[in-house]
């Protein structure tokens, strides 16, 4: 039986772009999607958010949405070119854009504000992964090994689907792609923790209170380096897939508040 290409994309992990409508038209919204997950996280949000009138776009990183193999022929360069690009699209067609984003996309989207401070009207980060330790559970362990890694195996246990309803399930990876995890962790958060300072785009922040997959470190390094003004909002009915989770309505109807104040 022949095999599926390894970067043939998954049913369900598909991305979204519409167009806008009404008085919301020329307002632009770039979702990204965390580490290993796929667009199917930011999708029902984009859906949401259209249906408002917004234009949007919830993009499929590169290697994501098809297998962990396929992401290990990935690079953080990659990942953040795609980002880039969307955002460049998307500013072309629209008046101002806004950039949301969930778990490592939100470190996507900090870069892109911290590279264009001028051009992002505002972000709404949901559980932000920005850096190499802060992880929850085991994986802090990998931080001081992140070079290694690729030389002692090409894969290790995922971390996917940490919600609290069990009627949901994230479409990622059951396991992590370690060469790209070595990419990552090597250039994207030393990067990003040097450039923080320059960020000065509004931010709405949701953090869940319980997570089982990242540490607080990483809202704590948000509040104490940006130069944002920062509206937070605490979860306590979802795990770290909040956009899939019981939270989901609340996420979306507070980032519409949020675009409205920054009109």
């Amino acid at each position: 039986m022949t095999q599926p290409p390894l970067d043939q994309v998954k049913p369900g992990c598909e991305p979204f772009a519409a167009e806008g409508s009404g008085e919301n038209a020329r307002t632009g919204v770039l979702l990204i999607h965390g580490f290993t997950g796929s667009p199917d996280s930011t999708v029902p949000w984009a859906k949401y958010l259209n249906e408002q009138g917004y234009r949007v776009n919830a993009i499929r990183l590169p290697g994501h949405g098809t297998t962990w193999q396929d992401a290990n022929t990935k690079t953080f360069a990659d990942l953040q070119g795609a980002a880039d690009e969307a955002f460049g699209e998307m500013r072309a067609v629209t008046d101002r854009v806004f950039v949301m984003a969930q778990s490592f996309g939100c470190a996507l989207a900090l870069r892109i504000a911290a590279d264009s401070p001028d051009a992002v009207a505002g972000m709404v980060l949901v559980n932000p992964w920005i850096r190499a330790d802060g992880v929850a559970s085991w994986q802090k362990h990998l931080a001081p090994l992140q070079r290694f890694l690729p030389y002692l195996t090409k894969s290790l246990p995922g971390v996917a689907s940490d919600i609290a309803d069990p009627s949901k399930e994230e479409l990622g990876y059951d396991k992590i792609p370690v060469v790209l995890v070595a990419s990552t962790l090597n250039t994207a958060f030393h990067e990003l923790r040097e450039r923080l300072p320059l960020v000065a785009a509004p931010i709405q922040l949701h953090l869940s209170t319980v997570d089982h997959v990242l540490a607080p470190n990483n809202a704590e390094l948000i509040r104490s380096t940006v130069r944002s003004a920062i509206e937070e909002h605490d979860l306590t009915r979802s795990y770290h897939v909040a956009t899939l989770d019981y939270d989901a309505p609340s996420i979306f109807k507070s980032s519409v508040a949020f675009m409205d104040q920054q009109a």
